[in-house]
């Protein structure tokens, strides 16, 4: 049950506050001024360079990251900042041509990526949990919940506390003993924070989340509760909607994911099945999603997967049949999709096409992230024919 979250919680006890801060500020060590930026590149076909952050998509293969705006492909060269690691990515845009990268699990670096000539700028950012891009900052939260904010060119980093999130103290009752709020920048929307956090009386693996609003000053605008364990969110185009996908669990074949879009502190869920993947085209979704029963022969049995274009207020649109197709985006205004097509006995392959060709910009395992379309796809069975004979 979606429910709106009013009031305030019980205040930390001042010795657990104590030992978070400390916790927090040794976390936030490596971020502190005095760490100054690394500088790399992103090696790849000069014809890449220049872009925009619409056009671009964010590739993963084993720990390595690339950039590609589906005709050409650059790896990130990201050189002493570490290496990025695979199970812990979040993107973020900072202008048309610069996008942020948050890398490592939990986070352990930021890097910047100039979109004119492929130029890196990379930081330490220990602890550091989600990520979003507000006003050409790069925000990001460590485990008390306070709020890190980086300049442009991550040359210095400013701290807020926030507001309107105290937590229960130990002496209150909570589901299991080891509960941690596990503070999480999900995104941003019309210039705030989105920060996600356990409630009170969550679980790991089913949530709810509590979802809110702050300022970059930390100030708490207003606040929701979603079902299941909020994972990320992002914006439209248009930076005004917001989806929040969340996490759940009632099952050994019943996990999937939610797709609830938030309007202030109302909460509408748009998709309620297994999914493998989402992104926004216009004012739609492209959704992935697949079907899981459990059998007596086989146990969980993977039924195929659907590709659907799916209109804000639960308005389905044609579905189509992906064999073999687990991430599916579209790039700039829809005129190039790319999806993550899985052949048999054969490592993944990323594959591009427009309307009349199609590409292959080789084997990565995920496409970690794509920039919001700011069109609908129209034909999506065309582009599906040319992605096709896989």
């Amino acid at each position: 049950m979606v429910r709106h979250v009013g009031g305030r919680l019980p205040r930390v006890e001042a010795g657990r506050k104590l030992a978070l801060l400390a916790i927090s500020m040794a976390l936030f060590a490596a971020c502190t001024p005095g760490v100054q930026p690394h500088r790399g590149e992103a090696e790849g076909s000069p014809s890449l360079w220049p872009t925009e952050v619409d056009e671009i998509a964010v590739l993963r293969r084993g720990a390595a990251l690339s950039l590609t705006d589906g005709n050409a492909v650059a790896p990130l060269k990201i050189g002493d900042a570490g290496s990025a690691d695979g199970s812990g990515v979040a993107v973020a845009s900072l202008g048309p041509t610069r996008l942020a990268l948050l890398a490592g699990s939990p986070g352990a670096a930021i890097h910047v990526v100039d979109l004119d000539d492929g130029d890196v700028v990379s930081r330490p950012c220990l602890g550091c949990s989600g990520f979003a891009g507000i006003d050409g900052h790069a925000v990001t939260v460590l485990a008390d919940g306070t709020l890190v904010v980086f300049d442009e060119n991550l040359s210095s980093a400013s701290t807020a506390p926030l507001s309107g999130v105290a937590q229960p103290t130990s002496s209150e009752w909570l589901p299991y003993p080891d509960w941690d709020p596990a503070f999480l920048v999900l995104g941003s929307v019309s210039d705030t924070v989105l920060l996600g956090r356990l409630a009170p009386d969550g679980i790991v693996r089913g949530g709810p989340t509590l979802v809110s609003r702050h300022s970059l000053d930390g100030s708490h605008l207003d606040e929701v509760s979603l079902e299941g364990r909020a994972a990320i969110a992002q914006a439209d185009a248009s930076g005004e909607q917001v989806v929040v996908a969340t996490t759940h669990s009632s099952g050994a074949c019943s996990s999937g994911a939610l797709l609830q879009t938030l309007d202030g502190d109302a909460v509408r869920t748009e998709a309620s099945e297994i999914l493998e993947d989402w992104s926004w085209a216009g004012e739609s979704l492209l959704t992935v999603s697949y079907t899981n029963q459990m059998t007596a022969e086989a146990g969980c049995d993977l039924q195929p997967r659907e590709i659907r274009e799916l209109s804000l207020g639960g308005r389905a649109n044609d579905a189509f049949d992906s064999p073999g197709i687990t991430r599916f985006r579209a790039l700039g205004r829809c005129d190039r999709v790319i999806a993550l097509i899985v052949i048999p006995g054969e490592l993944p392959v990323v594959r591009a096409a427009d309307r009349g060709s199609r590409r292959d910009l080789g084997q990565f395992d995920d496409i970690a992230w794509s920039a919001p379309s700011a069109s609908r796809c129209g034909d999506v069975g065309q582009l599906l024919e040319t992605l096709a004979d896989v």
